[in-house]
C-alpha cells in the first residue's frame, strides 16, 4: 500500500480536488427551507434574477469562494511541487475547505422592490453535491496524511 501511495498519492490528491471543486460548481447549496437545491457558480459569485418587477440578486461570498478554490489548489499544488512539506499544505488546504463549506451557512441576497433595496441574510446549507465535495476533500486530507506519513 506504501508503494501505491508513494507513486500514485500524488496524482490521487489531484484528483479528488478537481472532484471536490467541480462539485461545488453544481446544485450543491440548499438556500433556506427550500426543497431545491441552488447552482454553487449563483451561490459563491453571486447573481441576479428578476421576477414580476422584483430583482434578487446574491452577493458575491469571499469565504465560499475560498472553500472553492482550496481543494482544486491542494491538488495542483500536489502534483506541481515536489517537496516534503507539500503534503502538509494540501491537507490544510483541504481542511480549510472542509470547515469553510462546515461552518458557512449565511450569506446576503439583495431585493430591489420599486426602487427600494432590502439586503437579507439567508440560511445556506449543503446539499448533495456540497456533501459529496466534502467526502472528497476529506479523501483528500486523508491521502495527504498518508503523503505525509510516507515522506517523514
Amino acid at each position: 500500500m506504501s508503494k501505491f501511495l508513494k507513486n500514485y498519492g500524488k496524482f490521487i490528491v489531484l484528483i479528488v480536488g478537481v472532484l471536490a471543486t467541480a462539485f461545488l460548481l453544481f446544485n450543491a447549496f440548499k438556500i433556506g427551507d427550500a426543497d431545491e437545491a441552488s447552482s454553487g457558480i449563483d451561490v459563491i459569485f453571486g447573481s441576479e434574477s428578476t421576477f414580476l418587477g422584483i430583482t434578487a440578486k446574491f452577493k458575491f461570498n469571499i469565504l465560499l469562494f475560498v472553500a472553492l478554490l482550496a481543494p482544486l489548489a491542494a491538488g495542483i499544488l500536489a502534483v506541481v511541487i515536489n517537496s516534503k512539506h507539500t503534503p502538509l499544505l494540501g491537507l490544510l488546504l483541504f481542511a480549510v475547505s472542509i470547515v469553510l463549506l462546515l461552518v458557512v451557512n449565511k450569506t446576503t441576497y439583495e431585493a430591489t422592490i420599486l426602487g427600494q433595496t432590502v439586503s437579507t441574510d439567508v440560511e445556506v446549507g449543503l446539499a448533495l453535491f456540497g456533501w459529496l465535495s466534502v467526502v472528497f476533500s476529506g479523501i483528500g486530507l486523508l491521502t495527504s496524511v498518508g503523503l505525509l506519513i510516507e515522506n517523514k
